[in-house]
Parts: C-alpha cells; sequence; structure tokens
C-alpha cells in the first residue's frame, strides 16, 4: 500500500466515524427542543444555553456531516432527472453542485 493510499484510507475512516457521531445530534436536537418546550410552557422556565446549543448542534450536523453525506453520495438531487443521465452526466452534476454548494 502506497502513502497516498493509506492518508486516503484514514481520511475515510475519520470521515466515517464523524459521520455516525454526528448523526446522534440529530436525536439529542429532538430530545433537547422537546426539552425547551416542555420546560417553557408547563414550569415557565426559559434556557438560553439550550436554545444556543440547538444552533450550534445544528451547524454541527451540516458542516461535519457534509463529507460524510458527500463520501457515502447520499447528497440530495432531483433523481427524476439524475437516473437517467450517463455517467459523464452524472458527474458533471456531481461537480457543478459540489462546487456551487460549496460556495
Amino acid at each position: 500500500m502506497n502513502l497516498i493510499s493509506f492518508i486516503s484510507s484514514k481520511i475515510d475512516l475519520t470521515v466515517k466515524v464523524i459521520g455516525h457521531t454526528v448523526s446522534w445530534l440529530a436525536l439529542i436536537m429532538t430530545v433537547i427542543t422537546f426539552l425547551i418546550v416542555i420546560l417553557r410552557y408547563v414550569f415557565n422556565i426559559g434556557s438560553i444555553w439550550m436554545q444556543e446549543s440547538l444552533v450550534w448542534m445544528h451547524s454541527a450536523i451540516f458542516l461535519m456531516g457534509a463529507a460524510y453525506t458527500l463520501k457515502s453520495d447520499e447528497h440530495v438531487r432531483v433523481d427524476i432527472f439524475y437516473k437517467s443521465f450517463s455517467p459523464k452526466q452524472k458527474s458533471w452534476v456531481n461537480i457543478i453542485g459540489a462546487v456551487f454548494f460549496a460556495l
């Protein structure tokens, strides 16, 4: 195994671990949102840090989960058109989409 494939496999493993770890934030965000609503409307208690934590978790999901989604080829496309494209057309859609949404 040469150095480039070794580094590539380590990056892929890191992206996979980060993607699986970050995916749990969606469940945690749901629970915290539920708690915020219950605390506010049942007990009349507000919590700014809980609301702020949602913003940070939401951004972590998108920023750290984007690499995993792209690596897994699970990013959002209009599959009605995409599935009938040739491999060359699909790669152009992927390149343009990645560049456009990265900017």
